[in-house]
């Protein structure tokens, strides 16, 4: 499958040789194996960054691309626009979702929708590459705001998020996988509390309209 340069460069098809090199700078910053890992996915990422700034900077390989998206358009076939997951890409999902969280009312994002998003973006994907190389610093940050999110949710579907990471297993995360599960059983016993409040407030009224009765009588 032809790659979208323009796409994974976050350009457009008009864009200068400055605008290029200026885009290429800023993700290879970004991506850079020495910033977010050494992982394959993270390498991968990094060398296709690398490869659509060099064909785009190059006349004879700019060339050679522009009659093979042409071609590609001509025959409507499908580029490959999507990035290459890694731990940052996933780290930056969580923060943009912690920050919808925060944007939206209640009533516009609830729990559900919540935990939807989370579940898609810690898809199988995202567990394999979690297990593939620890970085210690991305992941905590990434766990971190597992955790954080967790507790706008429902229990119900914090339990099938709990379900996904027994998958990991590297043994750097069984702390956060215990933090979880307390935060769950918290979670439940809170709603418990409020699923039979109601039952102590009908106990006591009952118990107050009694103690009337027998004082009137």
């Amino acid at each position: 499958m032809l790659k979208d340069y323009y796409t994974i460069l976050g350009i457009s098809t008009q864009a200068t040789p400055v605008e290029i090199k200026q885009a290429y700078r800023k993700l290879a910053k970004q991506y850079h194996p020495d910033v977010v890992g050494n992982s394959t996915a993270d390498i991968q990422h990094f060398n296709t960054i690398k490869e659509a700034y060099e064909t785009l900077t190059n006349t004879t390989l700019l060339n050679a691309y522009k009659q093979a998206r042409w071609l590609y358009k001509a025959e409507a076939k499908q580029m490959e626009k999507t990035e290459k997951r890694t731990l940052t890409t996933i780290f930056i999902q969580l923060i943009a979702l912690d920050k919808e969280v925060h944007y939206h009312t209640i009533q516009h994002l609830n729990a559900y929708v919540i935990a939807t998003l989370s579940n898609k973006i810690l898809d199988n994907t995202a567990i394999a590459i979690l297990n593939e190389n620890y970085n210690k610093d991305t992941v905590h940050k990434v766990m971190q705001y597992i955790v954080k999110l967790v507790t706008y949710t429902h229990n119900d579907y914090v339990q099938a998020l709990l379900s996904k990471l027994v998958l990991l297993n590297n043994e750097a995360y069984r702390p956060y996988k215990v933090k979880l599960v307390i935060v769950s059983n918290n979670m439940l016993k809170q709603q418990n509390r409020k699923r039979y409040s109601w039952l102590w407030v009908a106990l006591l009224t009952l118990f107050l309209l009694a103690v009337l009765y027998s004082i009137v009588t």
